[in-house]
C-alpha cells in the first residue's frame, strides 16, 4: 500500500489530561500494522494525542529510522483545546533486517531496544522537535481559546447593552422613540398577576 492512515480514538473527555497514556497501546497497534502493510516509499498519516509517554516517544524515534520523513501537525479542523494531532510520516525504508512482526516491535519499544542509533542522537533532533511541537500547539492552542473566550464577552457585553437599551425605552418610551418590545413581567406586575 502507498498510504495508510490510521485515526483511531475513543471518548476521553472526562480524562482528557490522560489521553495519551490511553491510546498508546491503540496507537502502538496502529504504527505495527502500518508498518506491515506499507510499501517502500509509501506513507503514513496517524492520529496521536502527544509524544510525552516514553512508548510513543520509542516509537517516534523508531519511525524516524523507518522514514525519510516525519512532521506533526495539528488539523485546522480539530477542537482548539484538543491535544490531537497527525504524525506524517514520508518515504517508508521498508522493513528492517531483522524485523520479527508488529507484536515484537511492540515489545521492543515498550523496553527500549527498537532504536538503530544511540539515544542522545534522538535525544537532540527527534526529541527536541516534538518538544517544540507541543509548545507550540500549546500556545496556538491557549489562542484559540482566548479568542473564543474574547468573542463571548463581546457577545455577552453586546446582549447586555441592548437588553439595558431595551430597558430604558420600556421605562422612559417618550425620551428614547418608539418602545419595541413588551415587557410581560412588567404588565404582571402593574396588573398584580402573580401566577
Amino acid at each position: 500500500m502507498n498510504l495508510v492512515v490510521a485515526d483511531g480514538g475513543f471518548d476521553a473527555q472526562r480524562d482528557s489530561e490522560c489521553q495519551e497514556e490511553l491510546a498508546q497501546k491503540l496507537i502502538l497497534h496502529e504504527f505495527a500494522t502500518a508498518l506491515q502493510l506499507l510499501d517502500v516509499d509509501g506513507t503514513l498519516v496517524l492520529k496521536l494525542f502527544g509524544c510525552q509517554t516514553e512508548s510513543i516517544r520509542m516509537a517516534m524515534r523508531s519511525m524516524f529510522d523507518l522514514f525519510n520523513s516525519l512532521e506533526m501537525t495539528k488539523p485546522i479542523s480539530s477542537r482548539p483545546a484538543s491535544s490531537e494531532r497527525y504524525v506524517i510520516l514520508e518515504g517508508f525504508k521498508g522493513l528492517p533486517a531483522q524485523w520479527e512482526g508488529g507484536q515484537n516491535w511492540i515489545n521492543n519499544v515498550l523496553i527500549g531496544r527498537c532504536l538503530q542509533r544511540d539515544l542522545s542522537f534522538y535525544t537532540s533532533s527527534v526529541d527536541h522537535y516534538l518538544d517544540q511541537f507541543d509548545s507550540d500547539m500549546l500556545v496556538l492552542n491557549l489562542k484559540a481559546c482566548f479568542a473564543i473566550l474574547s468573542h463571548l464577552e463581546r457577545k455577552n457585553a453586546a446582549k447586555e447593552l441592548c437588553q439595558s437599551k431595551r430597558e430604558e425605552k420600556n421605562y422612559f418610551p417618550s425620551m428614547g422613540g418608539r418602545n419595541r418590545d413588551i415587557d410581560v413581567k412588567l404588565y404582571r406586575h402593574a396588573w398584580q398577576l402573580f401566577i
